[in-house]
């Protein structure tokens, strides 16, 4: 079965590569005047927007463009507040192994599942035309619910913080990701509250990004949301820098930790930018846990660095070249050296034509510390995805994708558990249709 799938699945790249190649496409480049830019429905990591432009990964001038749309309310006198969502189904033929600690979202396998019901309202805050007030609120409900939760304090005994105790039976549960306010005026603005992070190319919403399963990562080296306050400045009409202090990572509203958060985004040319994203400081202050409530010796007090770097470089209309590359240090309370070590994945975007575009992604990451070895060394991950994104209606996007999980030592990847049935390699199939609202 598992054969038939792939088979049907090259198939179809092949039909597409041999029926669409001809068709001729024009895509605009990414302008940095944002009076400038037509209003587009594409998601962000299509080539209108330079293969990753979204509002919580950083690329200069994105904050002003290319917002989801959604449906335009006049509430509480304010006639620019924009509401919408999503709908996303998914179906994957593989899991995770029993590593406690390793995160991939998809761990639910062989169920057709609702991994995001997704609602968001938002006001932007325009400070082009003097001081704005703006902010936004994010609700999900799915399969996806419990990973994007305020997870970073889950251990601190009540499970009690923000949203971390909204689950509904087993693998579905609810989130509440994004509660944030927003001041702007001119070339500078700021945030407060609880919002995603800026580290990073992937993100938890699914209409923004390519592939439908997520790298390892995004998942074990960076954040996912923050609490504190974020501000942005345009240094220049090409560069904007980013600033901030939030109480460590993956928490609610509970002291969870003391850290900074910043970077520099940098369009170089109009094909062609970097994004470098870090946080530095104390990460988390819970108390880890292993499965079944037993608790570690030592108090789970982290404190380090890591850092992001990503560039986007569209290579022509159609081919899209994105590199990002993760590094993480960081050491408990005790001196136990707990994360090390590092990620690099690249993606290669082609679009077929309107309908339908074809990638691949590799990455390698490169596994240290404590949390996930113990004391027995470096270990290596290696993942090969190829995917397909069809969109038949403006609204509905569908993304079948083969996925490959191995590591070069088998003795290495039965160590870390990263698999099913602790395999040292893993061939998963998934595909997922997501309608917009």
């Amino acid at each position: 079965m598992r054969l038939l799938r792939i088979s049907l699945l090259l198939a179809a790249v092949v039909s597409l590569v041999t029926h669409g190649y001809g068709e001729e496409i024009t895509f605009t480049d990414l302008s940095l005047d944002a009076s400038a830019r037509p209003t587009v429905e594409q998601t962000s990591w299509s080539m209108q927007t330079l293969s990753g432009c979204n509002v919580e990964k950083p690329v200069n001038g994105c904050n002003r463009c290319n917002r989801r749309e959604g449906r335009q309310i006049d509430w509480l006198g304010l006639d620019d507040v924009r509401v919408g969502g999503w709908l996303q189904l998914g179906y994957h033929s593989s899991g995770l192994g029993t590593n406690p600690r390793a995160k991939r979202f998809n761990d639910y396998p062989d169920h057709v599942q609702l991994q995001q019901a997704w609602l968001f309202a938002e006001k932007l805050a325009d400070g082009r035309h003097g001081w704005d007030l703006g902010g936004r609120i994010d609700y999900v409900y799915g399969t996806d619910g419990p990973n994007t939760q305020a997870f970073g304090t889950d251990e601190f005994g009540d499970d009690g913080d923000w949203d971390n105790d909204w689950d509904n039976g087993g693998f579905y549960g609810h989130a509440l990701p994004q509660l944030y306010g927003e001041v702007a005026y001119g070339d500078v603005s700021v945030k407060f509250g609880h919002f995603y992070t800026i580290i990073g190319y992937e993100v938890v919403a699914a209409p923004d990004n390519f592939f439908y399963s997520h790298s390892w990562q995004m998942n074990n080296i960076e954040p996912f949301t923050h609490t504190g306050v974020l501000g942005s400045f345009d240094l220049t009409q090409h560069m904007t820098a980013y600033a901030g202090w939030t109480a460590g990572w993956d928490s609610g509203f509970a002291d969870n930790g003391d850290a900074f958060l910043g970077g520099l985004a940098w369009v170089l040319t109009p094909r062609f930018s970097l994004t470098y994203t870090t946080s530095i400081g104390r990460l988390g202050e819970s108390i880890d846990r292993l499965g079944n409530d037993t608790r570690l010796p030592v108090n789970f007090a982290e404190r380090g660095h890591m850092h992001s770097l990503t560039t986007r470089y569209r290579v022509s209309n159609r081919l899209a070249f994105i590199s990002q590359k993760d590094f993480i240090d960081t050491e408990l309370q005790d001196g136990t050296n707990w994360r090390r070590g590092s990620g690099f994945t690249n993606y290669f975007l082609y679009d077929l034509n309107r309908d339908y575009s074809a990638g691949l992604r590799f990455e390698w990451w490169q596994v240290d510390g404590a949390r996930f070895v113990g004391n027995r060394g470096q270990k290596d991950v290696y993942m090969l995805t190829l995917g397909l994104n069809c969109r038949p209606a403006s609204n509905l996007i569908v993304r079948p994708e083969a996925r490959w999980d191995w590591g070069i030592n088998e003795s290495g990847m039965a160590v870390l558990n990263l698999n099913e049935n602790g395999e040292s390699s893993q061939f998963t199939f998934g595909v997922d249709a997501i309608v917009t609202f």
